[in-house]
């Protein structure tokens, strides 16, 4: 089973091809990774309290079992099967 990783805003196809990983791991350590480069931009731009709190998003990411979705401002950050990759 293929996992994908991306983040589009809702109703929109995403403007990135979201990333294909092989496992279930490999797509939560890239969304994380997402999420942490988008936490050090809002802190470079300083704003220092939306930094931390996409900062605990990514660690509720590390947390999940499953695909799943998440919102990060008007963005929607998730991880899909290739099941509904294909269903989209």
């Amino acid at each position: 089973m293929t996992f994908y990783a991306g983040h589009n805003f809702p109703g929109h196809l995403p403007e990135v091809e979201p990333s294909p990983h092989f496992t279930y791991d490999g797509a939560k350590r890239a969304l994380i990774d997402d999420l942490e480069d988008l936490a050090d931009e809002a802190d470079l731009a300083g704003k220092h309290d939306l930094a931390e709190t996409i900062s605990a998003i990514a660690e509720d990411v590390n947390l999940w079992s499953r695909p799943d979705t998440i919102s990060v401002g008007d963005e929607a950050y998730w991880i899909i099967t290739d099941e509904e990759y294909e269903e989209s």
